[in-house]
């Protein structure tokens, strides 16, 4: 797999992206490797439209938003990393 990791930051996160070439799939690897969410789903699936947002918009789709907002609505966030 191809590594793309967004050294700019999005909502105040290092984001790194994966692509499977061999099944053009992408994957966004979880900023919220401490919590018991991300243990179970260190991986978010997702697609090349949610890359290209963050690289180039500097901002998240409206899927991986909700996703975010999962981890702060949880509480998890007091210690991201």
């Amino acid at each position: 797999m191809k590594k793309f990791s967004l050294e700019h930051g999005v909502h105040d996160q290092i984001l790194t992206f994966y692509k499977d070439d061999s099944e053009q799939k992408w994957w966004l690897e979880s900023p919220f490797k401490k919590h018991v969410l991300s243990q179970e789903m260190p991986f978010i699936a997702c697609d090349y439209q949610d890359y290209r947002m963050a690289a180039n918009e500097q901002t998240l789709t409206e899927r991986l938003s909700s996703w975010f907002q999962l981890y702060e609505s949880s509480g998890l966030l007091k210690d991201r990393f």
